[in-house]
């Protein structure tokens, strides 16, 4: 079932505006799962491309898995005329931090989200 769910969160993901399959990538496990991917996204208008979501699984991470598939990302969107890349992190997940900054990413803004129960 929940793969099920995964599959059909996919399928609508495909079908939101400015999606690009060309920028799905991949690295796949001997065993045929998916062990590192990163999803690309560009802003033709503005030369931006983004990354979100990144994911590497558990037992594949300290690989150099999540390095790679970034990389390929960065240099498919650059030969797509993208000149500047971003990438949002959680400010408490210095693996993410440490990751992105291994490809050139920099810190630039932090954003601070507020609740209240009510």
């Amino acid at each position: 079932m929940q793969a099920r769910r995964r599959t059909e969160a996919y399928r609508q993901l495909m079908g939101a505006p400015g999606y690009d399959l060309n920028l799905d990538i991949v690295t796949v496990a001997p065993d045929g799962r998916f062990a590192s991917f990163a999803l690309g996204w560009m802003d033709s208008l503005n030369n931006v491309g983004e990354f979100e979501p990144v994911g590497t699984r558990p037992e594949f991470q300290g690989k150099g898995l999540g390095k790679a598939v970034l990389l390929e990302g960065l240099r498919r969107m650059k030969a797509r005329g993208v000149t500047e890349a971003i990438v949002y992190v959680e400010a408490e997940n210095p693996a993410a931090q440490r990751l992105y900054a291994s490809v050139g990413f920099r810190p630039v803004n932090r954003i601070y989200t507020y609740v209240k129960d009510v």
